[in-house]
């Protein structure tokens, strides 16, 4: 392997240095498409945006800064950190090093990786046990034998010599070859079905789990979002192309041209979004080339698929175009991005076909905050000319998060005040859309005023601070601009103050994606659990979302209780009403089939709660880290299960090598998990686990069957040294003809 270089300060002047020689206290550059040699906190950044999906999972760039994060805030969501093994996606930093080596938060997760020891494999137990077993056997039969040797005054050299012909009779000398050559032959059998077999005790380990923990996103569902249902005007709307009929019928039926408040929030959807469009190359003529439906202002795309990649940060020259979305055809037009913001780019397109013209190039992007696993929201600020000024903040994210922020319920053409009917009709809903496995989204928007946001505002840092003050206090702001014609004396954001206390914007609706499970999921799992393997789903998602995708998977089918987080009080829990399960030891019962575990309230767990939530033959973690999976994994094997373990991300390696087999996926899968796991899915699809327990299974009945034809040699072969002894007949047969029969015979049959 090439050893990484990286640019370091040192003497005064920049450097170049391998990774390896790095020390904590050494200054840093790290530019753009740089991968992040150790981690540090950065002293300087100049636009910087960091991808930690390798350590995350999120698939968003997310931006850095030198700001110092909340005390309490995880490592990976601090602004001024980053991490060993990301890679900068675009602008500038330079850090000093805090930790090197295995002290970095990839260090620590490879630690845990390799700390977990592998349990040999079912099989290798079974035949230690089957070996130990026959070893006594052989031994006191030749012991016997020696003895009875004696008594008939045999020679000592031909009685020892006797004695071993009698122990070989019982070894099976080509079980050793004829196990490797049935695993190999399962394995090739395996990888005809998709399913790379990297060790090949996976295959009858695969055949003998009795637990299997899985993910949700990517394994048992498409990670394709579509928008379902929408509500607004206080209404919920269905959306015919993403449920069913009956599901339909049940609600109103979006539509832009009838729908109140539509268009609003169709632009939310496709302005406030990262999504980045592409054109295979015959939708590109050369005399179009310049005049796509997108100009990228962010650096260059990263996506190999073609050099038209653009984001939707639009120029306002882009309205002579005469291109337009809808004029190239679906196999020829492709979007990326998050898959949640595709679902919702997608919806937006169906409704506004010409998206681009109408909306995109209208409303160009001046400035905007990334969504992040912390915030749970995404901030941008367009162009927008409306009544008041000239630009139209829009938010999007988590509904509770979104909702804390507006004071505002838009209905029809009335902008209500939110009291305690709509924050009501806002929970139930909420409730109601998360409960059918959707995953929601709160929309927003606030008309930034023009006095204090001028046609021509150039969004210097200045001005940003003056947005920051404005959604702080509104009307404060306003009324001090008013009375300053040159907007020089706006307050500046208070010192300490977050994004947790801005106000104003109004709510415009909720919107639920779906993502469907693969095709052949649930009959997938009611053949694991037909074949006596229990199905256990173990994610990050939160548990309403988790439970209803278990339940559509066939992974819960009865009754259920739940254990909640300790810190239970707000969002989906609280809006649900869920039934806090009481883990004390003298109190927990176990009345129903499935239970749902949220991940903080693993911790909680005594040995005795774990033995009650383990008797559940339907279970679902949810909310889970890296550690409760391993945590989840070691408590399983504890109670006797032969686990495996499916996943893609590097969080879900240290579980992947501690589980008695470990499946990853390979599409979506980071190679971390590729190496910790035993078994590969080459085509990401869950129903290959299946036919991978089929080969497994049939491999050990075959392995029965081989067992049975070599042993059948002893018996003849002991008979001709009994006769030998009792009834004095010439010995027939000796060690070395003994060997050759059991080499020649026993392996080609067996096979």
């Amino acid at each position: 392997m090439i050893p990484q270089n990286t640019m370091v300060l040192r003497d005064g002047r920049l450097q170049v240095h391998q990774a390896s020689e790095l020390v904590p206290g050494d200054l840093v550059l790290v530019r753009s498409g740089d991968k992040v040699p150790a981690d540090m906190r950065l002293v300087h950044c100049d636009e910087l945006k960091m991808d930690n999906s390798s350590l995350t999972g999120e698939s968003e760039p997310q931006e850095r800064s030198t700001a110092v994060s909340a005390a309490g805030l995880p490592p990976q969501e601090a602004a001024n950190l980053i991490f060993n093994g990301s890679i900068a996606v675009s602008g500038e930093g330079l850090g000093i090093v805090v930790r090197i080596g295995d002290a970095t938060m990839l260090g620590q997760i490879a630690g845990l990786t390799m700390s977990g020891e592998r349990r040999p494999s079912q099989l290798t137990r079974e035949i230690d046990i089957f070996v130990k077993v026959l070893a006594v056997v052989a031994i006191t039969t030749a012991i016997f034998f020696f003895c009875f040797g004696l008594v008939r005054n045999l020679s000592l050299g031909m009685n020892f010599s006797f004695a071993v012909g009698v122990f070989i009779s019982f070894v099976p000398e080509g079980l050793p070859l004829t196990v490797t050559a049935l695993l190999t032959l399962s394995a090739k059998k395996m990888a005809a079905r998709n399913v790379l077999v990297k060790d090949l005790h996976g295959v009858e380990t695969l055949g003998a789990i009795t637990l299997l923990a899985t993910d949700k996103t990517g394994t048992l569902t498409q990670n394709r979002m579509s928008v379902s249902e929408i509500w607004m005007n206080s209404v919920l709307y269905g959306v015919s192309s993403s449920v069913s009929t009956e599901e339909t019928a049940q609600r109103r039926r979006f539509a832009l041209e009838t729908t109140p408040n539509a268009q609003q929030l169709i632009e939310i959807c496709a302005l406030c979004s990262k999504c980045r469009c592409g054109f295979s190359e015959s939708a590109i003529s050369p005399k179009s080339t310049n005049s796509m439906p997108f100009s990228e202002s962010n650096g260059p795309v990263s996506s190999p698929e073609a050099a038209s990649l653009s984001s939707n940060k639009s120029s306002a020259s882009t309205n002579n175009k005469t291109s337009n979305l809808n004029s190239v055809l679906p196999s020829q037009f492709k979007i990326f991005g998050d898959a949640t913001e595709v679902g919702l780019f997608k919806f937006a397109l169906e409704c506004e076909p010409n998206l681009d013209e109408r909306i995109i190039a209208e409303h160009p992007k001046v400035w905007e905050i990334p969504f992040t696993s912390h915030n749970k929201w995404h901030l941008t600020v367009h162009r927008y000319d409306h009544v008041d000024g000239f630009f139209m903040a829009m938010l999007k994210g988590a509904p509770e998060r979104v909702a804390a922020r507006c004071t505002h319920l838009l209905s029809g053409t009335l902008k209500l005040p939110w009291n305690d009917v709509a924050q009501a009709d806002f929970e139930a809903t909420y409730a109601q859309m998360a409960a059918q496995g959707r995953r929601v989204l709160g929309l927003a928007s606030l008309a930034l005023p023009g006095d204090l946001f001028p046609v021509d505002c150039a969004w210097t840092s200045s001005d940003v601070d003056a947005l920051r003050s404005f959604l702080i206090d509104p009307v404060s702001c306003v009324s001090v601009k008013a009375s300053n014609v040159d907007g020089k004396d706006v307050p500046p954001a208070p010192k300490g103050s977050s994004s947790s206390s801005w106000l104003g914007f109004t709510l415009v609706g909720l919107v639920g994606l779906m993502d469907p499970p693969k095709s052949g999921v649930r009959r997938a799992v009611n053949a694991l659990r037909m074949a006596g393997i229990q199905v256990v789903m173990v994610t990050g998602d939160h548990p309403l979302t988790a439970e209803a995708i278990a339940r559509r998977v066939g992974i819960l089918q009865g009754d259920i209780e739940r254990i909640d987080a300790p810190d239970v009080g707000c969002g989906k829990d609280a809006i649900a009403g869920q039934v806090k399960a009481d883990v004390a030891d003298s109190a927990y019962r176990v009345p129903a089939e499935g239970i749902v575990v949220h991940g903080d309230a693993i911790d909680r767990l005594t040995d005795l709660a774990w033995d009650q939530v383990l008797s559940h033959s339907e279970i679902v973690f949810a909310r889970t880290s890296p550690r409760h999976k391993l945590e989840i994994v070691t408590r399983c094997q504890a109670k006797g299960h032969i686990v495996g373990v499916s996943g893609d991300g590097v969080n879900d390696a240290p579980a992947l090598k501690k589980a008695d087999l470990g499946i990853s996926m390979n599409v979506s899968a980071s190679d971390v998990s590729k190496e910790a796991a035993a078994m590969v899915l080459l085509d990401d699809d869950f129903c290959s686990i299946v036919s991978g327990i089929e080969q497994g299974r049939l491999l050990f009945a075959n392995l029965k069957k081989s067992i049975r034809y070599t042993l059948t040699h002893s018996l003849p072969e002991i008979m001709a040294f009994l006769c030998f002894l009792v009834l004095e007949i010439p010995l027939p047969i000796n060690t070395l003809l003994l060997l050759t029969i059991d080499l020649a015979t026993e392996l080609a049959p067996s096979i």
